[in-house]
This record gives C-alpha cells, structure tokens and sequence, in this order.
C-alpha cells in the first residue's frame, strides 16, 4: 500500500527564484565570454537535480569550442560539473550546471504520479524525474538488456531496489 511510504515534506520541491535563474545566466555568458566565446544564454530550465541553460553561440562559434570548456565552465561557476552538448533540431548548446541543493525524488511521488497509474505498461518501472520534473516510466519488457553503472555511493542498489517496488506495487498480489 501507498500509505507504507514516506510523503515528500510540505513544500518539497526545487524552486529557484527568477533574479538568481537570470544571475546564474549572466554570469555563464560572462564566463563563456572570458574564454572568447560569445553568445545568448536563452532559456534557463531549472530541474530537481541541475538546471539547463540554452546557449545560442553567436554567429561563427563552433558548438565543439564551447564544449571543449566543460571543465573551465565548471570551475569558473563553482560548480562540481558542468554536461555541455548540442541540442538535437535547434540552434543552442546546453550547459547543465548542478543545483546547490539536490531536490529528493520520493518513490510515492514516482508511483502516485499519473503517468504511473495510467500507463498501458504491465512490467512499469519509476525511474526518476525530468529536468523538467516529470515522472521518468519505463516499460521493462521493451528493454531487451538493462546496465546498472556507476561509482560508489552513486545510488546502484537505490535504482534496483526501485526498479523491484516498482513491479511489486504495479503487479500486486491479489
């Protein structure tokens, strides 16, 4: 039952003020800027985990210039790292920076979101969030193999021991 799990804190949840999301934004153009990199920072996407700011490099730039300065970007925000890709179909490179503060993902969340009490999947696994902090399904019968990597203290056991609730409480026994 639903009501074994712990419910997320009144007031869970990521919030980041407008003035720091635009502060945060500046300070990367300028960073980019110190290392000859010039552009827009034009959409700031805070998540539970890290925030995505969408760079749109200014005309001439190369995307594999500005995704050579990962490490500088990283230590020029104070941040522990920094993921900078192209954007699949758009104009902008993404640079995903951690948040100060990781906003806990409670499995109750997972299992009483809609997307996991409606979805057509009978072996449905509760993965995690979005950026965007929509619930993560996934259908473990259309996943021909699945790998579990990562360092100590990552959170391995964690994702199995999910993974497993996850069908215990989507194929009950009754």
């Amino acid at each position: 039952s639903e009501q074994l799990l712990q419910m997320p804190p009144e007031g869970q949840g990521f919030y980041m003020s407008q003035e720091r999301m635009e502060q945060n934004a500046d300070l990367l153009e300028s960073v980019l800027e110190d290392f000859g990199v010039k552009g827009e920072i034009i959409h700031v996407r805070p998540g539970p985990v890290v925030t995505l700011y969408e760079f749109e490099p200014a005309p001439g730039v190369k995307s594999s210039r500005v995704i050579g300065l990962a490490d500088d970007i990283a230590r020029s925000m104070s941040a522990i790292s920094a993921r900078v890709a192209v954007v699949p179909g758009r104009n902008v490179i993404g640079i995903e920076l951690p948040n100060e503060t990781r906003e806990t993902v409670y499995f109750r969340e997972l299992i009483e979101s809609a997307g996991f009490r409606n979805t057509s999947c009978r072996l449905a696994l509760g993965l995690g969030k979005t950026i965007g902090g929509e619930p993560v399904i996934a259908d473990l019968a259309k996943m021909p193999h699945l790998l579990v990597a990562g360092t100590t203290g990552s959170g391995k056991s964690v994702a199995i021991n999910t993974m497993i609730l996850s069908l215990l409480y989507r194929m009950k026994p009754e």
